[in-house]
């Protein structure tokens, strides 16, 4: 008999059925960077805010979406918070007005693998 039992994958349904593990963080983002936020596991669920009035936030995908050139970003003004089921090992934040503070909040699956690498190049429109 052999001990090769399944894994979870990022196409394992049961995964994102059960609850997610709770991931929290805040991070000030300053003018001049773009913050990589990493999560240890696949997402099932992601909540950005940007906790700063006055303040725009831009949130992607990959790190060329935050580009202005590619603009493939979400945007999320002072107060403005976006909470969607998305898979996702990371997302790449930065800002064009002001110092916002940002918060995110992930479910986590137990998915460890890594899921499709998210790039303009290969077809998908709108990603970066």
């Amino acid at each position: 008999m052999s001990l090769n039992w399944p894994t979870a994958h990022p196409n394992h349904v049961p995964s994102y059925q059960l609850s997610g593990i709770p991931w929290v963080t805040s991070s000030v983002i300053t003018a001049t960077e773009t913050r990589v936020i990493k999560f240890q596991a696949v997402s099932r669920n992601l909540t950005v805010k940007n906790n700063t009035a006055g303040t725009t936030a831009h949130i992607s995908f990959t790190e060329n979406g935050q580009k202005s050139a590619n603009a493939n970003y979400f945007t999320l003004n002072g107060s403005d918070a976006l909470s969607e089921p998305i898979r996702c090992t990371k997302i790449f934040v930065s800002c064009s007005s002001g110092t916002p503070e940002i918060s995110v909040i992930a479910s986590l699956t137990c998915i460890q693998e890594h899921l499709l690498v998210l790039t303009g190049a290969d077809g998908y429109g709108g990603i970066g």
